[in-house]
């Protein structure tokens, strides 16, 4: 079940620590709208790096990267499954930041042209306006495997 908030955000942090089993994995979506139902809104990915096949398909698709569009940095401070990791991602105007265990791992700007030709690579090239700042909900993914949660914490930012 995946859970999601009532409220929407526009400029926030949304921190937690989390631990997966083996080859487990999950994702917290931000920008979440019901108007894109094939995709939400932009996924900070959470996954075993080394056992889940998509983790095998390249850094687009590993821990802290925006979720096919862009790879977080190679030297992440990531910690294998059974041990916890804490990540926030971090939205001001349109800058966006990925943290993984307090080191900031990617950065990019809503709707930029990097932004817009990774989406245009992706498989959300077909949904209009992905890639793009808006207010939307928060979301706690849920792909058939287990994640263990503490401190969530969601700070707006002004």
């Amino acid at each position: 079940m995946e859970l999601i908030t009532e409220k929407k955000y526009d400029n926030f942090e949304f921190s937690r620590e989390w631990k997966l089993p083996l080859a487990g994995n999950k994702g917290v979506k931000y920008f979440v709208t019901e108007e894109r139902p094939g995709a939400p809104g932009h996924e900070y990915q959470m996954l075993d790096d080394v056992r889940h096949a998509d983790a095998k398909a390249g850094p687009l698709r590993q821990t802290a990267a925006f979720y096919f569009v862009l790879p977080p940095a190679a030297d992440k401070p990531y910690r294998e499954p059974a041990n916890w990791n804490q990540s926030k991602p971090v939205v001001q105007s349109k800058k966006v930041e990925h943290w993984l265990n307090r080191k900031r791992v990617l950065a990019y700007e809503a709707g930029s042209e990097a932004v817009k030709a990774g989406v245009a690579a992706s498989k959300f090239s077909k949904q209009p306006g992905f890639g793009e700042k808006i207010a939307g909900h928060l979301m706690l993914t849920y792909h058939q495997d287990n994640c263990w949660y503490r401190n969530i914490k969601i700070r707006e930012v002004k």
